[in-house]
């Protein structure tokens, strides 16, 4: 029999396994797969994934999602046009709500991402010769989004600021220590 149809002997068997209960007869179709690769033919890759996926408990699909995680948000905001739309019109609206008088900007950001709406505004406010003070806010559950690296964020924000001789600070807080903060500076002004 050849490799490709006892593939998908062995793919159906394992999925009938599943569907029946039968998680033993599952696990033991998964131990014998040896005719599985991640860069042979259809099948093969097919196998490779799905088997993986129930041997590392799903560890090796989500390493390999992320891994391509950022490239993929890169192409897709660039590639379509709503993102950065929307960017501009709320860094507009931040940017014209500027008053003359201030000396920092500060803005504060419930999910920074990768922070790929902030460079322009960075370049706009070094323009002006004013300071921008970023305030990153803490979720409560800070694993819920593996995708980003916040201290990667912050330093790429940071030397792109350099690079332009603006004056950026970035420092993380809770809700509440924000709203501590706001009810503090309220007093003294």
């Amino acid at each position: 029999m050849d490799s490709e149809s006892s593939l998908h002997h062995l793919i159906n068997a394992y999925g009938e396994a599943t569907e029946n209960g039968q998680q033993e007869l599952a696990r033991v179709i998964v131990n014998i797969d040896k005719k599985s690769n991640s860069l042979g033919k259809t099948m093969e890759r097919v196998a490779f994934h799905l088997f993986q996926l129930k041997q590392n408990q799903g560890e090796y699909l989500r390493q390999e999602s992320l891994r391509n995680f950022r490239a993929a948000f890169k192409a897709l905001y660039q590639g379509i046009p709503y993102g950065i739309i929307v960017h501009f019109v709320a860094n507009s609206a931040i940017l014209e709500a500027m008053p003359e008088y201030a000396e920092t900007i500060h803005i504060v950001d419930f999910y920074i991402g990768e922070g790929i709406r902030w460079p322009p505004v960075i370049e706009a406010i070094s323009r002006m010769h004013k300071a921008l003070r970023f305030t990153l806010i803490k979720s409560e559950d800070e694993c819920s989004s593996p995708c980003w690296d916040i201290e990667d964020t912050k330093q790429q924000l940071q030397d792109h600021a350099r690079e332009h001789g603006l004056k950026l600070k970035i420092d993380r807080k809770s809700v509440s220590d924000l709203a501590i903060e706001i009810t503090r500076t309220k007093k003294r002004g």
